[in-house]
């Protein structure tokens, strides 16, 4: 009530002060300085910092930060790991998720896995607001591959896909290590991939 009318009195009497001051520093030509301070002083009265928010995460739903298959060996049954892809976004615009099987799965000596070994498919109707790409699994390719592809807006969403990892008969026993990378890429040109 009377206490607010104050503060109000005083923070428009600040800036009355901060006004006058900003008309005759620019005659003298130091505008910038106290410009700044003011932008400073009006930021902090009158609004909190506004950030978009646009960022992806990826969990094993085994928990942990990556996928465990085990030692492979020849005869070995077919495997299967989950992840769950979230994106959260607050920007409005389309956005798409891609696919990169930047490091090929590879034993420490330098052993790699066949071609087409480990596979991937998404969990038909695991996606409420966009549209997965894939129904089917298909192996993995070494070259960005869009997997998923919000709805017009943007909305924040979640899907999980699952991996497969079929041994050969000529399998070589040992421990595998690879990589998948995964791409949020906007749709509008002027925000960032991440």
């Amino acid at each position: 009530g009377k206490r607010d009318g104050i503060l109000n009195k005083k923070f428009l009497k600040v800036l009355e002060r901060a006004y006058y001051g900003i008309i005759v520093l620019m005659k003298n030509r130091i505008f910038v300085r106290f410009f700044a301070a003011l932008s400073f002083c009006l930021a902090l009265s009158f609004c909190a910092p506004a950030w978009a928010v646009f960022n992806l995460t990826v969990t094993p739903d085994d928990g942990g930060f990556d996928l465990r298959f085990g030692r492979l060996a020849p005869g070995d049954f077919k495997s299967a790991q989950q992840v769950t892809v979230r994106v959260t976004s607050d920007s409005g615009t389309q956005y798409r998720v891609m696919q990169r099987y930047s490091q090929p799965l590879m034993t420490v000596d330098g052993t790699s896995l066949v071609s087409g070994q480990l596979r991937m498919s998404p969990r038909v109707g695991s996606s409420t607001m966009g549209s997965l790409l894939y129904s089917e699994e298909g192996p993995i390719e070494n070259f960005d591959t869009i997997l998923y592809t919000s709805n017009g807006t943007g909305t924040s969403d979640s899907f999980q896909l699952i991996y497969t990892l079929s041994p050969s008969p000529m399998q070589v026993p040992g421990s595998y290590y690879g990589r998948v990378t995964y791409i949020l890429v906007p749709v509008d040109s002027t925000q960032e991939q991440v």
